[in-house]
């Protein structure tokens, strides 16, 4: 199941444009990226990539999510890796225009034990065909699912209160 998700966010995330600041930089930055996990440096690789993902960049926002997933890294912050984790996903499934029911399913079953119960809603509007930026909009609005501007302040508020990424798993391409 978990391969799933990895395969559909890849897809999702890789799948935007660039942002225009340069695709030259992004990637200078990715190579950048790169070397950070062959060498194993988890601050280093946040800080080059947070920015990115800061500007809703969608091949960063799959580099973090998938740097959370293989080395479980985690945000600076309080917030469980799994509530990250589900966030990138939502805010992924919010920019596409449409989706299978499998791919609803793969995302919705990595959703925390705890809000389970209030997603139903929103999976529901997302399989019954509804706009899903639509649907997103309403959850958000309700407070079901967090906003991602409100995501990416929380984490900024973080690192302004010294809290940093933490990556409990050597990150290394080497072996």
């Amino acid at each position: 199941m978990k391969a799933k998700i990895v395969l559909f966010l890849m897809l999702v995330f890789s799948s935007g444009p660039a942002l225009s600041q340069t695709e030259d930089q992004w990637l200078e930055d990715r190579g950048k990226i790169r070397t950070y996990l062959q060498e194993g440096d988890c601050s280093g690789f946040w800080n080059i990539v947070w920015p990115w993902v800061e500007r809703d960049h969608r091949d960063a926002q799959s580099l973090l999510w998938a740097a959370m997933y293989e080395f479980g890294l985690v945000p600076p912050g309080d917030t469980p890796r799994e509530s990250h984790m589900f966030t990138l996903a939502l805010h992924a499934m919010s920019l596409e225009d449409k989706l299978s029911d499998a791919d609803i399913d793969s995302v919705f079953s990595s959703v925390p034990v705890e809000k389970v119960s209030n997603l139903i809603a929103l999976k529901n509007c997302v399989k019954k065909g509804h706009l899903i930026k639509a649907c997103f909009d309403k959850a958000e609005e309700s407070g079901l699912v967090p906003n991602f501007t409100s995501y990416v302040k929380d984490i900024n508020v973080a690192i302004e209160s010294g809290k940093t990424v933490v990556c409990p798993y050597p990150i290394n391409l080497n072996n």
